[in-house]
């Protein structure tokens, strides 16, 4: 992470530098590729392309300017504006400025910086939750799925965001209703996970998304600062399921949030909630994307934990005829744990964006604990120790992820 830095300089620099800021050419700066910084302007984003984020310089009695900047294929864009910061779900970048004294800092090459006249600024990189929605429109439109690995602990999370960042693939955290009461609540799970992006230094798109929730979860979530949530109506009559995520559209535009909705129960059970497997009907699926939501859990024939040996298989039928109603609308496939490969890839070529996993790493974990307790190893030295205890099933978890963002076709598409 690009260290912090306190600029000291006379309030009449802050002056001159709000007023080149706000008019040309500073007012819409735009620089060169990050392979050549120059001075007068700001390198490129070091992370991912096309991530907007905010700069907050702040000024004793002089309020709060703001800029939003885009990053587009190396290419710097900045757009100043003044008044109550938007609400970008993207990365965010921080700048805070004493106006005290005089001072500069050289430039070593490395850091993203301002400079301006013998007074250089240094930006600090603060990566934050993003919505689900920009993520799964390119994985849409490049013919690829993101994968959702709900989460249950700190293991759980730490080997899920250590992975994806070593295989630069953008990712979804899961966290279903009971999963956030075992962790003490959802802004336990909030405080967590973003303490970790800070700490383990995460700069691949991660979304905080709740795992088919109830409308009064879905509230929860939205208070807690989740970036992404799931409404599971499917269990309503289809004009309840529509009225109540229609509610939800507003509360989720209001937060730049994402929204999930579910069309035909996923069989299995999920928390506690209980699904036949059903097929979801086509018209009912376009009337739930008619209203906005981001991305669409459709019902085909898809079950939670492992299938059972007579299972049939996705209804590919139902799929293709979900994606002809609900054209360019990323679709969910819940239940990934157990459907062969080829289905997964068939899936993701009729429109499946996002793709489910929870089981599969809940064995995978317990599997390893078991060898490492049945073995001995907890007998050995401190191996009672929980570090070393979990230690196989944490890596047992990213050994699972690894496989499904290899299969999903997420890697290197942060």
């Amino acid at each position: 992470m690009v260290p912090k830095a306190i600029i000291m300089a006379h309030s009449a620099i802050f002056r001159i530098f709000e007023i080149c800021m706000v008019s040309s050419p500073f007012g819409k700066l735009k620089t060169a590729p990050a392979e050549k910084p120059g001075r007068g302007g700001f390198r490129s984003n070091p992370f991912s392309a096309n991530s907007p984020v905010f700069v907050y310089i702040l000024a004793p009695q002089q309020g709060v300017v703001n800029f939003a900047r885009q990053v587009s294929a190396g290419w710097a864009s900045f757009q100043p504006f003044w008044g109550k910061p938007l609400a970008f779900s993207y990365q965010f970048w921080y700048i805070i400025v004493s106006f005290t004294k005089a001072y500069a800092i050289a430039h070593n090459g490395e850091h993203n910086a301002i400079v301006l006249g013998e007074t250089m600024i240094v930006l600090e990189v603060m990566v934050m939750l993003v919505s689900a929605k920009e993520m799964l429109q390119k994985a849409k439109a490049g013919h690829y799925a993101v994968g959702q690995f709900n989460i249950n602990n700190l293991e759980w999370t730490k080997a899920i965001l250590l992975t994806a960042q070593e295989l630069n693939s953008p990712v979804i955290l899961g966290v279903s209703e009971g999963a956030g009461k075992y962790m003490t609540g959802f802004k336990t799970v909030v405080g967590m996970v973003n303490g970790m992006l800070e700490e383990l230094k995460i700069t691949v798109p991660v979304a905080l998304h709740l795992d088919h929730g109830t409308y009064e979860g879905c509230l929860k979530c939205v208070e807690a600062g989740f970036s992404s949530i799931m409404f599971d109506g499917s269990h309503y009559p289809i004009d309840e399921n529509v009225e109540k995520t229609k509610e939800l559209v507003k509360i989720v535009a209001e937060h730049g949030m994402s929204l999930e909705a579910e069309v035909g129960s996923i069989g299995g059970e999920e928390d506690g909630v209980v699904g036949m497997g059903e097929c979801a009907d086509p018209d009912e699926c376009k009337r739930i994307a008619d209203l906005g939501v981001d991305m669409l859990a459709a019902g085909i024939g898809n079950i939670h934990g492992p299938y059972p040996a007579n299972w049939p298989g996705l209804s590919f039928e139902t799929l293709a005829a979900v994606q002809e109603k609900t054209g360019e609308m990323p679709l969910v496939l819940h239940g990934g744990t157990g459907i062969p490969e080829d289905m997964i890839k068939k899936a993701i070529d009729l429109g499946v964006s996002k793709i489910n996993v929870n089981t599969e790493c809940q064995l995978s974990f317990a599997a390893a604990t078991r060898k490492y307790i049945e073995e001995g190893k907890d007998k050995i030295g401190k191996g009672y120790d929980p570090r070393k205890l979990l230690a196989p099933g944490f890596e047992a978890i990213k050994a699972t992820v690894k496989e499904k963002m290899e299969l999903f076709g997420s890697v290197g598409k942060a």
